[in-house]
């Protein structure tokens, strides 16, 4: 049995429903079909023939991907943390799912998911639905659907076109303008600028495949039938053969040469200009922004700053509204991505980190380890937060701390082992 027989079973045509003539008629369509079933517009030409928006897409896909996702104060905790993290269902790992997300989103402007419930209406399994496939619509409740007309094969079977209420479709998206139900493509606004970067390749590619020209200076006048003859010879001589050099009779090449500071300039206009439409900073094209950066710390703060951060909030805001029951909001069940490891900086820099943490009773050395990718210790105290005094568990009272410091001591005596006696 199919996904969306599964879900007309267990929730009826009131969230997915067939399309027929009476249902087609109440949907209002805010999108052009031909935007998404044509193939037009689609992106996959420019993914696939061009390095540096495959490089970009590619650097922006694997980093979310990458990311850690936890489940907050949730009583379904561990079957929506096993669906983020591990198995979103039976056919994908969980990078691939949202590589994929966040590849069909760098691409088309838009990325779809279907939450498949379970017999309690909890979601079991979230499936990847191709961009091309999906079209939004409002009906004349101003209710949002989605129609899933198939145009490729793939691993979701449905045959026909059916609509999906927006409860059960994760959507994710660039901007979009308030009149508008999707996204705008990142390649949309970079049409000119592909064009005239792919016609200047042309070009060069074209001026590179033609053969070097000769010049023939002659000194004396001759007759057309000579001429002939000596056209015909320099000819035999382009293919390999052999040419008299007679007195009076030079030949040379026409220089030929593409200018560099052409090219690179061509590819500094067109890097800027991508680099700007998916809003990465230049860096991220493996070219220099003129710009220093003290660490590599820095320069992924940047990305989480114009990028990565916009892009998590969207996710988490989708995933909450639509994985979550409004009581299991208000238990402030939710979604969250971590983005700490991009942003920790180097060795001496975590460690410098971890040391202030723990001594201010902020973090426990298990968290430490954990946020390290260490083994988690289980000795007694480990997950105790602790304060400098030096590096009491917070509840010691002033016998305990004098104890386990080794020296004894009055309990009047308020003095802690790194304090001096001023």
């Amino acid at each position: 049995m199919g996904v969306f027989e599964n879900l007309r079973l267990r929730l009826g045509k009131s969230l997915v429903g067939d399309l027929n003539a009476q249902q087609g008629q109440r949907i209002n369509y805010l999108l052009d079909q031909l935007y998404w079933n044509t193939g037009e517009n689609s992106g996959h030409d420019t993914l696939e023939n061009n390095e540096t928006i495959f490089g970009v897409i590619s650097r922006l896909s694997n980093t979310f991907a990458s990311l850690p996702i936890n489940v907050m104060n949730s009583d379904h905790n561990g079957d929506i943390q096993e669906i983020l993290s591990s198995k979103p269902n039976p056919t994908v790992s969980s990078f691939d799912f949202w590589a994929r997300l966040e590849t069909d989103r760098n691409v088309y402007g838009n990325s779809f998911a279907l939450i498949e419930p379970d017999e309690f209406g909890q979601p079991k399994y979230l499936w990847n639905i191709p961009a091309e496939w999906v079209s939004p619509g409002l009906d004349e409740n101003n209710n949002l659907w989605y129609e899933v007309k198939p145009t490729i094969k793939s691993i979701i079977p449905v045959n026909t076109p059916v609509w999906v209420s927006s409860y059960n479709m994760l959507h994710f998206k660039h901007i979009a303008r308030s009149s508008k139900l999707w996204g705008i493509s990142p390649l949309e606004t970079l049409t000119g600028a592909i064009a005239q970067d792919n016609s200047f390749r042309d070009f060069n590619v074209s001026e590179l495949r033609k053969r070097d020209g000769l010049i023939v200076n002659m000194s004396g006048n001759y007759s057309k039938e000579e001429r002939d003859v000596i056209v015909s010879n320099v000819r035999a001589l382009a293919r390999g053969g052999v040419l008299f050099n007679e007195q009076g009779l030079e030949i040379s090449n026409v220089e030929r040469k593409l200018a560099q500071t052409d090219i690179e300039k061509n590819d500094e206009i067109t890097n800027r200009r991508i680099a700007n439409a998916f809003n990465v900073p230049l860096t991220f094209l493996n070219v220099s922004d003129g710009g220093s950066y003290k660490s590599n710390e820095q320069l992924m703060q940047q990305f989480i700053q114009i990028n990565l951060g916009p892009t998590v909030a969207q996710y988490e805001s989708e995933l909450n509204a639509k994985l979550f029951t409004r009581s299991q909001r208000d238990t402030d069940a939710h979604v969250m991505f971590d983005m700490n490891k991009l942003a920790r900086g180097d060795t001496a820099t975590r460690a410098q980190y971890y040391n202030i943490m723990i001594r201010n009773g902020v973090m426990t050395p298990q968290a430490a380890q954990k946020m390290e990718g260490l083994p988690v210790s289980t000795q007694a105290g480990s997950d105790l937060l602790r304060i400098s005094g030096d590096l009491y568990i917070m509840t010691d009272t002033d016998e305990n701390r004098a104890t386990i410091n080794g020296k004894g001591g009055s309990t009047d005596d308020k003095l802690l082992p790194n304090e001096g006696d001023e």
